[in-house]
């Protein structure tokens, strides 16, 4: 299904059964979210040319790419996504495109008996040590919602450079 058109808000599409998946032909400035495609024959996602799209909640299954790139030069957010992200066929060539593999992060910080902890610190990491975020907790344990990007695909890294890859355990004070 080709989205020709860049002002599209879409919450809760499920795409099944069809020769090609969720195509946005153009960059969407619109809100995609809870994009399911299931039982598709070539990509799940198609992305091809210079779109530009982000995408909240897209799920695959059964298809035969998760992700169809085509001499791609946008650049794509895909937050909270739920896919096989080393099943993503890239055409040959050196393109410039995308993809932000990112996540939601949210907490809330309690104490042994689980009662909220405020004004405390907490701090997240990376896999190579360097901050992600620093942010303290409310009344109520908890800190503003964070997006972190866990790894970012192109055409010269195609099964992903992990940036926000969290190291195990966090830092609280």
């Amino acid at each position: 299904i080709r989205f020709l058109g860049r002002n599209n808000t879409l919450n809760d599409l499920i795409v099944t059964d069809v020769g090609e998946g969720f195509y946005p032909a153009t960059s969407q400035i619109g809100t995609l979210s809870t994009i399911k495609s299931r039982k598709v024959n070539t990509g799940a996602l198609v992305l091809t040319g210079n779109s530009n799209v982000n995408i909240t909640s897209l799920e695959t299954s059964e298809a035969s790419n998760d992700i169809l790139v085509i001499n791609y030069t946008g650049n794509t957010n895909l937050i909270n996504a739920v896919l096989n992200f080393s099943n993503i066929n890239w055409t040959n060539g050196s393109f410039s495109g995308q993809i932000n593999r990112k996540y939601d992060y949210e907490v809330v910080i309690s104490d042994s008996v689980g009662s909220p902890l405020a004004n405390t610190s907490l701090s997240l990491v990376d896999i190579r040590g360097d901050s992600i975020f620093l942010s303290t907790t409310n009344s109520l344990g908890t800190i503003p919602s964070q997006t972190i990007t866990r790894a970012i695909y192109d055409y010269n890294s195609r099964s992903g450079e992990e940036r926000g890859a969290i190291r195990r355990g966090h830092r609280f004070s």
